[in-house]
């Protein structure tokens, strides 16, 4: 097997649990904040859908520049 695309792959596994865990513990921040600051649901669907999308740009760059190499 190619060690530049393991290296790659563990670059976009990498890159995939940090956006996870990043998302979840965003989540769980604002549902203990929502009360204080009234944020609506949609606002906060729109949040993580917003940093979910920039996190898979993201990985699509990597993922574009690495294999072009």
């Amino acid at each position: 097997m190619n060690s530049n695309f393991v290296h790659i792959f563990c670059q976009v596994n990498l890159r995939f649990w940090e956006i996870c865990y990043g998302n979840l513990l965003i989540i769980i921040k604002i549902k203990l904040n929502m009360c204080k600051l009234k944020i609506k649901l949609k606002d906060l669907i729109f949040l993580f859908g917003a940093r979910l999308l920039f996190s898979l740009l993201v990985i699509v760059k990597v993922l574009v520049k690495t294999c072009s190499l």
